[in-house]
């Protein structure tokens, strides 16, 4: 499987915080119920999945009415909502592999 490298640049995460040489992979993964490919990028150290809202609005994805709060690094928000993204699959070196449905939170990114 592919994975894209990615580079945060500065002032993503606010005027005040400096970017240093951080790489992040995404991966491209076909979310087969919607019909298209999105890439995500990979956190080994996150415990959910997230989408922003405007991405989950883009692709129609419907709240499963489970209400999340998360923790990040700087910040703590409450009231969001997981949606469902349906069945997921990647490409790999042996052909396809089909994941689990994808139920990320949709947040903002700080």
């Amino acid at each position: 499987m592919a994975l894209t490298r990615l580079r945060a640049t500065d002032g993503v995460l606010g005027d005040n915080v400096k970017v240093d040489e951080k790489d992040f992979y995404a991966v491209n993964l076909k979310l087969n119920d919607l019909g298209i490919e999105a890439p995500f990028v990979i956190d080994t150290a996150a415990g959910a999945s997230i989408v922003t809202p405007s991405f989950a609005s883009k692709v129609d994805a419907k709240s499963t009415g489970v209400t999340a709060s998360v923790s990040g690094g700087t910040s703590t928000s409450g009231g969001l909502q997981q949606v469902m993204l349906g069945r997921v699959s990647i490409e790999g070196e042996d052909g396809t592999i089909q994941l689990n449905s994808m139920l990320p939170i949709a947040m903002e990114l700080p």
